[in-house]
């Protein structure tokens, strides 16, 4: 078995293939694209490019934002792991 290291490595963990969303999650995704279907049939189609736009710039600030979370996150768990070593260590010099 190849150590996580590897694995990240040869690219074979990808986080988003052990994303599973719940029946709300689907609900308001469903929610979203049958209000942009009612939206898009009053718009003319200037105002669609301009929705197209607005929405391709929010997906993007999501994606960014997304990014800076996990970085976060797995900052913290790294952290939280070297303390918890460090003080293990500490504890066995004692």
């Amino acid at each position: 078995m190849r150590s996580i290291l590897e694995e990240l490595w040869y690219g074979r963990i990808e986080p988003y293939d052990n994303i599973h969303m719940t029946k709300e999650e689907r609900h308001l995704i469903d929610l979203i694209a049958e209000n942009r279907e009612r939206l898009e049939k009053t718009l003319t189609e200037q105002q669609k490019e301009q929705l197209e736009k607005y929405i391709d710039c929010s997906q993007e600030l999501s994606d960014l934002m997304q990014k800076e979370v996990f970085l976060h996150g797995f900052r913290l768990g790294a952290r939280i792991v070297i303390e918890a070593l460090y003080r293990e260590q500490d504890e066995y010099r004692r």
